[in-house]
């Protein structure tokens, strides 16, 4: 049987090896990875916004 040690306030763990910073980290991952994408897909839809504008100028 193993024994629960408490670290906080409702808070036990089955071992103390520190703490887990994988889910912190694919997190921030993905929420770089979405700026990115959402920053070129912008830039991009710009260009293409300023192409159909100087189209039905002509």
């Amino acid at each position: 049987m193993q024994k629960l040690s408490h670290t906080g306030f409702g808070q036990s763990s089955m071992n103390s090896k520190g703490p887990n910073v994988t889910g912190t980290l694919l997190f921030w991952g993905l929420a770089a990875s979405l700026g990115v994408g959402g920053f070129v897909v912008h830039t991009s839809g710009s260009r293409h916004l300023e192409s159909a504008v100087d189209v039905y100028n002509r």
